[in-house]
C-alpha cells in the first residue's frame, strides 16, 4: 500500500514539474522572441536611407515575422523538450554502467559515428535553412508589392502575374523543403537503425556474460530496458538538433541583419547637440551616386550656401539632382566625396535626435500612418518633452489650412486616416503634411515638389498655406527659419532670395528672379517655357 501511495505522489509531482517546466519555456521563448524583434527593429531604424533601397521591404518584415517567430518557438518547444531528454540520458547512463561497465562501452559503438554524422547534416540544413528562408522572404516581399499596389494591379488585369511571381519562389521553398526533408530521412535513417544494430550486438555480447556468470539475467533484461531509453533520448535529441539547426540557420539571417556594418561615414547616435541652431547650411564640392545606382553620378561638384533665415530655391529639369541635395542635409545619405554642413558642422556630426529637430519636409508625396489626424500631425513628437498641446495641434491645421475639412469629420481629429492615408485626398494629406511641418518649429523647413502632383483646386490651398509658412520664415516670428524649396512651377519660386538652376548635378546659375531674367539663360528658358504651355492650357480651356 505504500509503494502506491509512493508511485501517486511521484505520478503527480512528475505532471506539476512537467506543467511548470512547460510553461517556463514557453514564458521563456516569447521573451526571446519579443527581444530579438525589439532589438532587430532597434537596429533597423538606424540604418541608413542606402540600405532600405537595396533591401526590399518584405525581406526585412520576414526577418521581423517569420524568422524571429522560428526561433522563439524552436526555444519554447524543443530546448524543453532537448534538456529532458539530455537529463534522461544522463540518468540512464549512470545506471547502465552501475549494471556492467562492459555492455556500456559496447552501447557507445554508434555515438562517434551519429556525432559525425549529426555534424555534417548540421551544417547542411543551416545553409539550406538560410536560403529557405531567402525565398520565404522573396515571396513575402511580391505579396506586400501587390497588396500594398491593388489599384494598380486591378487596373492592369495583373493578378495572374503577380502570382506566377509568387508562385514561382513558393515552388523554389518547397523544392527546397522537399531537399531538406530528404536529408533528415537519410539522417534519421542512420541514426535510428544503428542503435537497433548495436542492441543486436549487446544482446550477443549480453548473453555471452550470463553464461559466464559475470552479470545475471535480470541485469541483462534491466540493461536492455536501459538501453532502449537512452536510444529514445538519443532520437529526441537528434530531432530537436534538426530542428534547432533550422532555428540556426534563421538565426543567422536575423544577426546578419541586426549586427550588419554600416558603409561610410556612420551618423553618431549621441553625436553634436548644440542648444541652439542657425539653420545655414552649406555645400561644398560634393559628389554623391546612390547605392542603388552605383555607377551614376547624380551630384558633381556641386556647391551652394543657404545663409541663415534666407529663402532659396532649387528648379531645373527632372534628374538633375534637386531632391538629392534635400537629402543630403537631411543626412538621408552619405556624399561621396566633399562636405555637407549646418552651421559650418558636417552634418553627420550631430545627432539623427537633434538632426531631426530642426529639419522638416513637406514631400511631394507625403507619407500618412494608419492612426489618426492628430497623431499624425504629432508624429515624431508623442512621447517626448517637445510633444505639442491639442491647442497647437489645432492652431497649425488651421494655418495650414486643413481645420475646415478636419471639424466637419464625425470623430475630427481622432479620426483615423487608414494605411498611408486612403482615408484621405491627396490635398488632405498634403495640407496635414504641412501641419506636421510646422508644430516641430523647425530651423529649416525643406519643400520638395509639394503641390506637383495635386489638382487645380488642392494646390491652390497648399499653396496658401505654404505661402504662409514663406511668409512666417520672412517675419520675426520665423526667429530665422531658412526654407529650401524644389519646384517646377513659377509661382512657387520667383519670390525666393536667391535661385539655384541644378542640371546634371551642377549649380549651372543662381541668383533672384529678376537677375536670372535679365541673364537669358537656363532659368529665363524654364519660364518662357512654362510660361507658354500655361498659355496654352488657357487656350484649350477657352475653346
Amino acid at each position: 500500500m505504500n509503494n502506491v501511495k509512493k508511485l501517486i505522489v511521484v505520478s503527480i509531482l512528475s505532471g506539476v514539474f512537467s506543467g511548470v517546466r512547460g510553461s517556463i519555456f514557453m514564458v521563456v521563448g516569447g521573451r526571446v522572441n519579443v527581444r530579438l524583434r525589439l532589438r532587430l527593429m532597434s537596429s533597423l531604424l538606424t540604418y541608413e536611407q542606402g540600405f532600405f533601397d537595396l533591401t526590399k521591404t518584405g525581406d526585412i518584415t520576414s526577418r521581423l515575422s517569420s524568422d524571429t517567430t522560428l526561433v522563439g518557438d524552436q526555444v519554447t518547444l524543443n530546448v524543453n523538450v532537448f534538456l529532458r531528454s539530455l537529463v534522461q540520458v544522463i540518468g540512464v547512463l549512470i545506471f547502465m554502467f552501475m549494471v556492467s561497465w562492459q555492455l556500456s562501452l559496447l552501447a557507445f559503438i554508434s555515438v562517434p559515428v551519429i556525432t559525425v554524422l549529426s555534424k555534417w547534416y548540421g551544417n547542411f540544413v543551416r545553409s539550406l535553412t538560410k536560403v529557405m528562408q531567402t525565398k520565404l522572404a522573396q515571396g513575402n516581399s511580391v505579396s506586400e508589392a501587390a497588396i500594398s499596389s491593388m489599384p494598380t494591379v486591378r487596373a492592369f488585369d495583373a493578378g495572374p502575374t503577380e502570382y506566377r511571381e509568387f508562385k514561382g519562389h513558393m515552388d523554389e521553398y518547397l523544392a527546397l523543403n522537399t531537399k531538406s526533408a530528404i536529408a533528415y530521412s537519410g539522417y534519421a535513417t542512420v541514426s535510428t537503425s544503428l542503435p537497433q544494430l548495436v542492441t543486436a550486438l549487446v544482446v550477443f555480447y549480453g548473453g555471452l556474460l550470463v553464461r559466464n556468470g559475470d552479470i545475471s539475467s535480470g541485469e541483462l533484461v534491466s540493461f536492455l530496458l536501459y538501453l532502449q531509453s537512452l536510444s529514445d533520448g538519443f532520437s529526441s535529441i537528434g530531432y530537436i538538433f534538426s530542428s534547432l539547426t533550422q532555428a540556426v540557420g534563421a538565426a543567422d539571417k536575423v544577426f546578419e541583419l541586426m549586427y550588419r556594418k554600416r558603409p561610410g561615414m556612420p551618423q553618431q547616435q549621441h553625436g553634436l547637440e548644440p542648444n541652439t541652431c542657425r539653420g545655414e547650411v552649406t555645400l561644398k564640392n560634393v559628389e554623391m551616386y546612390y547605392p542603388a545606382r552605383p555607377n551614376r553620378r547624380v551630384l558633381n561638384d556641386m556647391s551652394l550656401s543657404v545663409p541663415p533665415g534666407s529663402i532659396i530655391a532649387l528648379c531645373g529639369a527632372s534628374g538633375g539632382g534637386k531632391s538629392s541635395i534635400i537629402s543630403l542635409v537631411q543626412h538621408m545619405y552619405e556624399q561621396s566625396s566633399g562636405k555637407v554642413l549646418l552651421d559650418d558642422v558636417e552634418v553627420h556630426e550631430y545627432s539623427p535626435r537633434w538632426l531631426s529637430q530642426q529639419i522638416s519636409i513637406v514631400q511631394q508625396e507625403p507619407i500618412l500612418f494608419a492612426r489618426s489626424i492628430r497623431r499624425n500631425i504629432m508624429y515624431g513628437l508623442e512621447g517626448t518633452d517637445r510633444e505639442p498641446s491639442q491647442d497647437e495641434i489645432e492652431r497649425v491645421a488651421r494655418l495650414s489650412n486643413c481645420d475646415d475639412f478636419i471639424s466637419k469629420m464625425p470623430m475630427k481629429y481622432e479620426t483615423e486616416v487608414g494605411e498611408r492615408g486612403v482615408q484621405l485626398s491627396g490635398g488632405q494629406k498634403q495640407r496635414i503634411a504641412i501641419a506636421r511641418a510646422l508644430v516641430r518649429k523647425p530651423k529649416i523647413l525643406l519643400l520638395d515638389e509639394a503641390t506637383s502632383a495635386l489638382d487645380a483646386e488642392s494646390e491652390h490651398m497648399v499653396q496658401s498655406a505654404i505661402d504662409y509658412m514663406i511668409e512666417t520664415a520672412r517675419s520675426k516670428d520665423g526667429a530665422g527659419m531658412s526654407v529650401m524649396i524644389v519646384a517646377h512651377r513659377l509661382s512657387t519660386i520667383r519670390n525666393a532670395d536667391t535661385i539655384f538652376v541644378v542640371q546634371d548635378g551642377q549649380v549651372v546659375e543662381q541668383g533672384n528672379h529678376s537677375e536670372l531674367i535679365e541673364t537669358d539663360g537656363a532659368y529665363s528658358a524654364l519660364v518662357r517655357r512654362q510660361m507658354n504651355v500655361q498659355k496654352k492650357l488657357e487656350s484649350q480651356t477657352i475653346e
